[in-house]
């Protein structure tokens, strides 16, 4: 169908708002690459980087005479033909980066086929770690060995972590310290409360699938996840596990888990949605219904199976600079930002998730803080613990003036 005549019909370009542009050089060329986190974007695409204004005339309020103006104007006054316009908005529809019904197809058949399996794969073995079980054995041991000993007193039972989910690398000692503390644990049960970046619908989505790891594979205990979800209200749920396919916040775990625990511990994996609904309306997210019957639920059948349970939140804190939408540079930000850490974190430790809501409602989360609903909900299933902070680090990427805070913690038995 002729480019002209499909936006006609479905609107005008809309570039899809889960991709990422990146900077790279090829052959010399300063270009734009793009990162999907679905990986449906076929590759192989890139754009000069001087054309990097275009992209932001895709967002479906400009029609393709508005973009061949622009290119125009990018051109210096020189004539762009109309049909260059549309064989441009093609290719990146070909390449399944603009919302249309070529990517919804693609989209759809993907979904259908993740549906279908039992198991989830690894997605970034081989990139983020060693896919080889007996090279990520050897990384986490020689991150540990360059730890300090831990103190006499930590034989204490751990009710939780909370363990960033940003590239192990850049924090690998703050994973590790805390997951070396479950060495010679027991547990029936393990939850996982990821973030889902992929923004879907629902506030949490389960996943009933195994989750297959170098060193193992956790089975996730499917009888549990079937009683949670009876009689829960509607829109808690995500209506399926899609977004467990590409997410990492609970992949990164499962690693350190096989590692320290084994894989005949069972898991319970789930993606925590986003908290801008509540504020856009400044509802309390810990009154929501569909927050309380989760939470209820999970403490529910925890405690009618008499399960020994470990709790497990991958998260990370601020995320400031350019990159994440400040007009200012990270190094302006990161003073304040790294504060306002520290009182969520403090709120952590007294096992304050109300306070936790109360600041995120007074700040409008300007620190873009990742991981907040999964936090709130891991404070609320813990209840009262002795929490310890182990690290708290930042990773700076000065290439776009940007930054992301991180941190480790561990909560015990009293």
């Amino acid at each position: 169908m002729h480019i002209q005549k499909r936006i006609e019909e479905t609107g005008n370009p809309i570039l899809r708002r889960d991709i990422q542009a990146v900077p790279v050089t090829i052959e010399g060329r300063q270009m734009i690459t793009f990162i999907d986190p679905l990986k449906l974007a076929r590759t192989g695409f890139a754009l000069d980087r001087g054309a990097v204004p275009l992209l932001s005339m895709m967002d479906g309020r400009h029609d393709l005479r508005d973009i061949q103006m622009g290119l125009m104007r990018m051109a210096g006054g020189s004539i762009v033909p109309m049909t260059d316009v549309e064989a441009l908005i093609n290719q990146f529809d070909h390449a399944f980066l603009l919302e249309s019904d070529a990517f919804r197809l693609r989209k759809t058949a993907v979904m259908e086929e993740f549906a279908k399996k039992t198991l989830r794969e690894p997605q970034l073995a081989g990139k983020s770690y060693q896919a080889d079980p007996n090279r990520l054995r050897s990384y986490i041991a020689s991150i540990e060995s360059g730890l300090p000993p831990l103190p006499g007193n930590h034989d204490t039972e751990i009710l939780g972590i909370m363990a960033p989910h940003i590239e192990i690398s850049a924090a690998e000692q703050a994973y590790v310290d805390a997951y070396r503390r479950l060495r010679g644990s027991s547990y029936d049960l393990v939850i996982i409360l990821g973030i889902n970046h992929s923004g879907g619908n629902g506030l949490y989505c389960l996943s009933d699938k195994d989750y297959i790891t170098p060193l193992g594979t956790l089975v996730t205990d499917r009888r549990f996840i079937e009683e949670l979800k009876a009689g829960l209200p509607d829109n808690t749920l995500a209506p399926g596990d899609f977004d467990h396919m590409m997410e990492h916040s609970i992949e990164f775990q499962t690693i350190f888990l096989a590692y320290y625990l084994g894989v005949a511990v069972k898991i319970v994996p789930v993606l925590c949605g986003g908290i801008h609904e509540f504020l856009a309306g400044k509802n309390d997210p810990l009154r929501d219904e569909r927050f309380l019957a989760f939470r209820d639920g999970i403490l529910r059948i925890i405690g009618q199976g008499g399960l020994n349970v470990l709790f497990v939140s991958g998260v990370d804190f601020s995320h400031v600079g350019h990159k994440f939408g400040h007009g200012i540079t990270a190094d302006a930000l990161l003073g304040r930002a790294r504060f306002n850490d520290e009182q969520i974190i403090s709120h952590l430790i007294a096992g304050r998730p109300e306070e936790i809501w109360k600041n995120t409602l007074a700040t409008g989360d300007e620190f873009n803080v990742c991981g907040l609903a999964s936090m709130m909900l891991f404070s609320s299933l813990i209840g009262r613990s002795r929490a310890e902070l182990l690290h708290h680090g930042t990773y700076n990427e000065p290439a776009t003036n940007s930054a992301v805070t991180f941190a480790s913690m561990v909560f015990a038995k009293v």
